[in-house]
C-alpha cells in the first residue's frame, strides 16, 4: 500500500494547511523525549508493564514528527506503517525501523490487553524505542522536503 491507498483507506490524511509544520514537530520530539525519560525511570524502578508502554508511545511520537515534516498525519496507527514503509521504499530508512515500530506496537498490546510483561521485554522495549527515536531525529535534521532548503531546528532534552 502507498500513501495514496492509505488516504483512500482512511489511515493517513493531509496536514491541515494551518498547522504550523515545526511547532507540532518539536511537541512530538518533546513527547517522545518525555517518554523516553519516563519509561527508563520507571524500569530503574522495577516496573515493566509501563515502561512498555510508553516505549511504544516513544516511536509513535517521534514517527509522527517525521510524518508532519511531510504534511501527513496518522488517522491510525497502521497509517505510521505505511509512511514507514514507503521511506523504505524510496531508500530514505532501513526496515529495522518498520520491523521495530510493528514489533513494539504488538508488544505494547500484549502488555496492556494481556497482560504479557516481563524485564526482558521492557529492557528490549526502551532500547528499541531510544534507536528509533534517535534515527527519527537524523531524519528530521536532513533537509526540509520540497525546495526551501531550510532545516527544521527543535530543542532536544
Amino acid at each position: 500500500m502507498d500513501i495514496n491507498e492509505a488516504k483512500d483507506e482512511g489511515l493517513i490524511s493531509d496536514l491541515p494547511k494551518e498547522e504550523n509544520v515545526t511547532d507540532i514537530v518539536e511537541k512530538e520530539i518533546k513527547s517522545a523525549e518525555y517518554d523516553l525519560s519516563e519509561a527508563k525511570e520507571g524500569f530503574s524502578k522495577g516496573k515493566t508493564k509501563w515502561p512498555v508502554v510508553q516505549a511504544y508511545y516513544v516511536i509513535f511520537h517521534a514517527a509522527r514528527a517525521l510524518m508532519y515534516k511531510f504534511k501527513l498525519k496518522e488517522i491510525k496507527h497502521e497509517g505510521i506503517v505505511v509512511f514507514l514503509e514507503e521511506r523504505v521504499k524510496v531508500g530514505k530508512l532501513r526496515n529495522e525501523f518498520v520491523t521495530i515500530f510493528k514489533s513494539l506496537k504488538s508488544t505494547r498490546e500484549d502488555s496492556n490487553y494481556d497482560s504479557d510483561f516481563s524485564e526482558e521485554r521492557a529492557r528490549k522495549s526502551i532500547e528499541s524505542a531510544e534507536e528509533f527515536l534517535k534515527e527519527m531525529k537524523a531524519q528530521l535534521s536532513e533537509k526540509k522536503a520540497g525546495k526551501t532548503g531550510k532545516q527544521f531546528v527543535f530543542l532536544l532534552l
